[in-house]
């Protein structure tokens, strides 16, 4: 394909639309011929009895094909027959996906029911419903649709040539149609302005609400697209889409708008619920985002449309999923599919955590974790880490029973973090909750007796190798005048020519002082000894 730099893209688009329109042109609908090829004793009046609804229309083919003699055709004649004049077999389609709210004039449908012609077909706002034809046609009924099986019949003795008209009403279809065996075959979607013929192609139809509105887009091949009552067609490619507007003749080409870009969506994802986003599509007024069970998205199961590049799933189900974004333009018209792969596991649901709530601090010899019982659970798993990918969890244990777990042995002081999946009774593991932090402390520490000679005091205390201590003293009890304020890595602190007065000390363990001030929020800080007082008598002479 040519690589056009952006502004001779549309350039191009624009020639090919116009070339499109003015070279093809708008053409008439030609007749239809099922051609038979003579056999050894072919006579007309047996080809007649073979095809025909009536046996004197023999003269017609006759004059047709300006046979002279019709008891003596030689062998391998290719004879064309009138499709209209032909003798035609009743077929049904089968139901092959259902969701959601579906109406039918044949009364309750399933997957596998058969549906025929003229039954109609209605979808409300969450249903969807595909059948398959009896060619292997794939019809796609969107939500909020209605449609009529118009023409649902073979041509007899042709080996299953279909004759097939559907009639949309209001709403969407999408059709895949499998390439049309033999002479003769018809596949049409009919909307109250537009006729879509096609021979093996993948296109969807569109009618509003008036019925005097209707939009061709076409995925796949090519669709001869009609407006009612005229009995020219426009030729429309793969790539282009037309609107037709009742008593008028289809708009020109327009090219289809580029499949979005969702290289940045997750495939993987572990709720129900999830927000997809994407760059905006340049001339998009909009996106549909559908979901389906089944890559050739005939089992549809959710559709969405929104203005913005922004769509939400909701209450999605567990397993692999597939989902497709367009665009659609001014006209309405939808552009390329981009499509994606999901695999989503949201159940069993986590557990709500309780304690320790998200950012506590608790004792290292005092944590325990709790959490409200999750329906389907029979035992959870917890982790617990440094790590906030929990990629080595120093703990990560089976719960077989109960809803608290404690630690058989204290947590070192620190940040942590903690998570718990629920666990069916057949061991299927569900999803983790979200993440909360807590922080473990260090029990309060224990100051010893300061060393006062005169103005100068030594401050000690008990502590661990490599632990940093925030020392602090005051001339108030409650440290809202502090004289000295100090981080350091050892467990005491000299100070010398203290005036003569009452101080107070504490100490706390901390994390090593923080490289930038921004980081500071991070810092681990323990828990503050108790106060002591200290009384300065001042220099000794």
């Amino acid at each position: 394909m040519l690589n056009f730099r952006p502004m001779y893209r549309a350039l191009y688009l624009l020639l090919l639309s116009l070339s499109l329109w003015f070279s093809s042109g708008i053409k008439a609908q030609e007749p239809r011929y099922y051609i038979h090829t003579a056999l050894q004793s072919d006579t007309l009046i047996g080809i007649a009895n073979r095809y025909l609804i009536k046996r004197k229309d023999w003269q017609a083919i006759k004059s047709v094909n300006k046979i002279e003699n019709p008891n003596r055709i030689p062998v391998g004649t290719r004879i064309k027959i009138p499709v209209t004049l032909m003798r035609t077999e009743l077929i049904n389609a089968e139901v092959i996906a259902l969701q959601g709210q579906v109406e039918s004039s044949n009364g309750v449908l399933a997957v596998g029911s058969r549906v025929g012609e003229g039954d109609k077909l209605k979808t409300g706002s969450n249903g969807f419903i595909s059948i398959r034809l009896a060619d292997g046609s794939i019809l796609k009924v969107q939500s909020k649709s209605s449609i009529q099986l118009e023409n649902a019949r073979q041509l007899t003795n042709t080996g299953g040539i279909g004759d097939t008209v559907v009639k949309l009403e209001q709403g969407r279809v999408e059709t895949s149609v499998t390439k049309q065996k033999g002479s003769g075959a018809r596949y049409e979607i009919r909307t109250p302005t537009s006729n879509m013929g096609v021979r093996g192609t993948v296109f969807r139809v569109g009618s509003d609400d008036t019925g005097r509105r209707a939009l061709s887009e076409v995925v796949e091949g090519m669709v001869d697209v009609g407006s009612t009552g005229q009995a020219k067609i426009l030729p429309l490619p793969a790539g282009f889409g037309t609107v037709v507007e009742a008593g008028k003749p289809p708009s020109a080409p327009i090219s289809l708008l580029p499949a979005p870009d969702l290289s940045a969506v997750a495939t993987v994802a572990s709720k129900p619920q999830i927000r997809i986003q994407f760059p905006a599509l340049a001339l998009a007024q909009g996106y549909r985002g559908q979901v389906a069970t089944d890559a050739a998205f005939t089992n549809l199961i959710m559709d969405v449309t929104a203005m913005l590049p922004i769509i939400d799933l909701v209450n999605l189900p567990d397993g692999q999923l597939f989902l497709r974004v367009r665009g659609f333009d001014q006209n309405g018209l939808e552009g390329i599919d981009a499509t994606k792969s999901l695999l989503l596991k949201a159940t069993p649901r986590p557990p709500l955590l309780l304690y320790p709530a998200d950012n506590a601090q608790v004792s290292s010899g005092q944590a325990r974790f709790e959490w409200i019982n999750a329906v389907e659970a029979i035992g959870y798993l917890i982790q617990i880490d440094h790590n906030a990918a929990f990629t080595t969890p120093p703990i990560n244990k089976k719960i077989i029973a109960g809803r608290v777990f404690t630690p058989e042995t204290p947590l070192v002081p620190g940040q942590y973090q903690w998570r718990v999946a629920t666990v069916r009774g057949n061991g299927d593991v569900g999803p983790y909750s979200e993440a909360q932090f807590f922080m473990v402390r260090d029990a309060a520490i224990k100051l010893d007796t300061p060393n006062i000679k005169g103005g100068d005091a030594r401050f000690s205390w008990s502590g661990k190798p490599g632990q940093f201590y925030q020392f602090q003293l005051s001339r108030t009890e409650r440290f809202s005048k502090i004289v000295e304020d100090r981080v350091v890595d050892k467990t005491e602190v000299a100070i010398d020519g203290l005036a003569k007065n009452v101080y107070y000390i504490r100490v706390r363990a901390v994390d090593k002082p923080a490289a930038k001030s921004t980081d500071a929020a991070a810092e681990y800080k323990g828990v503050w000894s108790d106060t002591a007082q200290v009384e300065i008598y001042g220099s000794i002479f």
